[in-house]
This record gives C-alpha cells, sequence and structure tokens, in this order.
C-alpha cells in the first residue's frame, strides 16, 4: 500500500445529501405573536360561520371574508379570501450531490467542488448550515489553523460566493454555518469545497462521509 512516501490506495468519497425545504415564513405583520417554540404570524376577526364535519372532510367558514380568488401580475400573486395567509417560500438545489476525492497522496492537496443554489422571497433571507456528517470507515483528522496542509493529515470544508460565511478551511460538522443573507435571494450560488491531505502514518483504506446540508429562513 505505500511506495516510499505516497499512500497510493486511499480513497475518499464525500456523499452529500440534500434537504430542499419550502417553508412557511415570517413577515412583518401587526398581528404577529411568538413565544419560545411557536410563532402565529397572522389573524383575523370574523363573526358568524362554524365548523362543519361528515365522512372524510371538515369545512370551517366565516361570514364577513372576502372573496376567495387569486391574481397575478408581473412580480406578486395576490391570495385572496379565508386564510388564504402565504408568507414565502425557500428552495435550495444542489448541482452533484455525490463527490469522489480519489487517491490521495502526502505531496497534494486533494478537492472536489459543488455548488449550492438558494432561492427565497423571505425578506429576512436565509441560513444554509451542515445538519449532519456521519463517517463510514477511518475518518481523517479534522482540520486544524484554519487551512489543510499538504503532508498533514487534516480534511475540511470551504466555501465561496457573495453569501459564504466563512473564506478559510473548516472542520465537517454538524451546525456548522455555510452561506447566510439577510435578505430575499434569487438564485443565490455558493461553491463548497471538500479539501483533503494525509501524511505518512495515515492508516490506508477506503472511507466516505455522508453530508446533509439544510436552509432554513432567518427567523
Amino acid at each position: 500500500m505505500i511506495d516510499g512516501s505516497i499512500f497510493k490506495n486511499i480513497n475518499k468519497t464525500i456523499r452529500i445529501g440534500l434537504i430542499a425545504l419550502v417553508l412557511i415564513l415570517p413577515i412583518s405583520v401587526l398581528a404577529a405573536m411568538s413565544s419560545t417554540n411557536y410563532y402565529i404570524y397572522a389573524d383575523s376577526v370574523e363573526t358568524g360561520g362554524g365548523l362543519s364535519s361528515g365522512g372524510l372532510y371538515d369545512l370551517e367558514d366565516t361570514l364577513g371574508e372576502g372573496v376567495i380568488s387569486q391574481a397575478s401580475g408581473a412580480t406578486y400573486n395576490i391570495n385572496a379570501g379565508y386564510q388564504a395567509m402565504v408568507l414565502g417560500s425557500l428552495s435550495m438545489n444542489i448541482n452533484d450531490n455525490s463527490i469522489d476525492l480519489g487517491d490521495l497522496n502526502v505531496s497534494t492537496i486533494i478537492s472536489a467542488s459543488t455548488t449550492v443554489t438558494v432561492t427565497t422571497d423571505a425578506q429576512t433571507g436565509y441560513t444554509m448550515s451542515i445538519q449532519n456528517a456521519v463517517w463510514t470507515g477511518n475518518p481523517l483528522a479534522d482540520v486544524v489553523g484554519g487551512s489543510v496542509d499538504i503532508g498533514q493529515e487534516e480534511y475540511g470544508i470551504a466555501v465561496s460566493g457573495s453569501d459564504a460565511f466563512f473564506g478559510d478551511d473548516r472542520v465537517v460538522t454538524s451546525t456548522q454555518i455555510l452561506a447566510t443573507k439577510n435578505s430575499p435571494a434569487t438564485g443565490s450560488q455558493t461553491v463548497v469545497t471538500f479539501k483533503a491531505a494525509i501524511s505518512p502514518s495515515t492508516i490506508s483504506g477506503s472511507r466516505s462521509q455522508a453530508v446533509t446540508i439544510g436552509v432554513s429562513a432567518n427567523f
């Protein structure tokens, strides 16, 4: 397995699992109420009406609400009528969810990247972070000092783009924030790069890591 100081057969494959969320997002509403665990973003005052039940469905109605309808234009949609209150949307797309770092050796740093695209109309913006990271096989040592270095056993993550949260190499661990923005985003792209290096004492073999990335609104 060892040729001089070069490791020939240390295979490192990163698999990234995607969590794509479409969320109800808070906006500024005078009637909004919140506590530690709950957020009620809007309410209404009605007169009359009630709840009717039968078979598989329940029907709740009111008196005094506007006509239920939808109107759309070039930029906005209006959902009118009883409880037609939608706060916003949030989506995430990852262009490559299986990354292979291939054979590692002591003379180079091996890296591979994927691009994550986020779109949201939330006025508060979004935060993208690692939700979970699980190794299969012997894990590589975490990066130290802010950079993956040649000849050292180190493994980390870097991000780039206008919304990138940091500019150095960080540990791949749950709760690590990758990107954030405090305003609406349309196709905001963040390049996520995984980096690995080994030392002469690194144990040879195949290892992989499943990384889950999620995105949420900034409440």
